[in-house]
């Protein structure tokens, strides 16, 4: 019989596990349950990201309003969802919860990207 002890990291800020540390640093960084979260999605895009707690103060400001969340967010999927995650308000009134099909948003987030990149390009290619 082989016996091996292994490590195991958790996240946090969500708790989920991974065996390998960098792994787990790499989600970590981008957590949306992270208060200090890093938006790949936002650096990707090349958008100003907003802080995390910036965006949940005017959540709750707003009266919960998810247009201006986008707004605020620059429309980005992953910084809107790292909000609503992070503001708890789902949690506080079930009956009332946020819908946010965050699937959907980040396709179209990704093929909007995509084309204003491709255009750059086209562009410095000219």
């Amino acid at each position: 019989m082989i016996t091996k002890k292994v490590s195991r990291h958790y996240c946090e800020f969500c708790h989920r596990g991974s065996f390998k540390k960098p792994t787990m640093a790499k989600h970590e960084r981008g957590c949306g349950l992270n208060p200090n979260r890093i938006c790949g999605l936002c650096e990707y895009a090349e958008l100003q990201q907003v802080s995390p707690a910036q965006l949940v103060k005017s959540f709750e400001d707003s009266g919960w309003s998810l247009d201006s969340l986008r707004k605020e967010a620059h429309n980005c999927p992953g910084c809107i969802l790292a909000t609503i995650r992070q503001s708890k308000i789902n949690e506080a009134n079930p009956e009332e919860a946020i819908w946010f099909d965050f699937k959907k948003e980040l396709e179209e987030f990704w093929q909007l990207a995509n084309e204003a990149k491709q255009t750059y390009a086209d562009e410095i290619h000219f």
